[in-house]
């Protein structure tokens, strides 16, 4: 039986999870626009 504190830690990393992912597709795709904007003018 992991303890109580182990599994409180892995909630909270599932719950903020989805967020980091989000905000870093969020900066790859400006990162990836920004570099098309720049070959195409």
């Amino acid at each position: 039986m992991p303890r109580r504190d182990e599994i409180y830690a892995g909630v909270k990393n599932f719950n903020y999870a989805p967020f980091g992912t989000l905000s870093g597709l969020l900066k790859v795709g400006t990162f990836i626009a920004n570099s098309v904007n720049l070959t195409a003018f």
